[in-house]
């Protein structure tokens, strides 16, 4: 607080408040300074793990080495680059997974279940599925079926997974699962992989334009 309090005397708030990390450093000293103030009134509700929690905000202040760092200001920047392809992509994948989902739930629906009746439920239980107790792994609707291709998206013992459906739903079920992986995997991550190595490469190449336009103009003469 009082480093703050001396920057804000010796520069002005208008000029203090310009710098990004003054604002972080304000905004955890109010957080702290608040924690201690709540710390020492008396009152009804006294949390020690909410004091200890907003305490270790002051934690953050080490994100100020990251200026230091080599190179960190190409990487930030060339992420802020591929937000927007990244974004887009994005979208193109949901709606792919609402369409997968919701075909799961017409082909899947209802035939991974716990109920002893089930005239797969022996065979499902002796699989790795049941083993695993993968059952809320299912298409019954289709918020399941979006966790469901969430894990196959991220590759996630999709030989389990696909292993309960093939028992319930016949062999050739590996086809739907293959298709997903294709698209979601194969294509559509490649993509954004493709956007984020574009972005690097561009900055990277930018930042050493602009650092041989610095030397060629310090070696002027005057």
């Amino acid at each position: 607080a009082l480093e703050a309090i001396l920057m804000i005397a010796a520069f002005g708030f208008e000029e203090y408040w310009k710098v990004a990390q003054n604002k972080l450093d304000f905004m955890i000293m109010l957080a702290t300074v608040g924690s201690t103030i709540y710390a020492l009134i008396p009152n009804e509700y006294e949390d020690p793990h909410v004091i200890r929690c907003i305490a270790s905000c002051r934690l953050l202040r080490l994100l100020r080495l990251l200026n230091w760092v080599p190179g960190f200001s190409t990487i930030l920047s060339a992420l802020m680059r591929v937000l927007p392809e990244a974004f887009e992509m994005a979208q193109v994948l949901f709606c792919a997974m609402f369409i997968f989902s919701v075909v799961g739930t017409q082909l899947f629906g209802g035939l991974i279940n716990t109920d002893p009746k089930s005239a797969q439920s022996a065979a499902l239980a002796a699989s790795d599925f049941g083993k695993a107790g993968y059952y809320a792994n299912n298409f019954n609707d289709v918020p399941s079926g979006f966790v469901v291709l969430f894990e196959l998206l991220i590759v996630n013992n999709w030989f389990v997974i696909v292993d309960g459906f093939t028992v319930t739903s016949g062999r050739w079920a590996w086809i739907y699962f293959v298709a997903f992986w294709l698209f979601g995997v194969v294509i559509s991550l490649n993509i954004v992989v493709s956007f984020i190595i574009d972005a690097f490469v561009n900055q990277f190449g930018q930042d050493d334009g602009e650092i041989e336009e610095h030397d060629t103009v310090s070696h002027l003469p005057a």
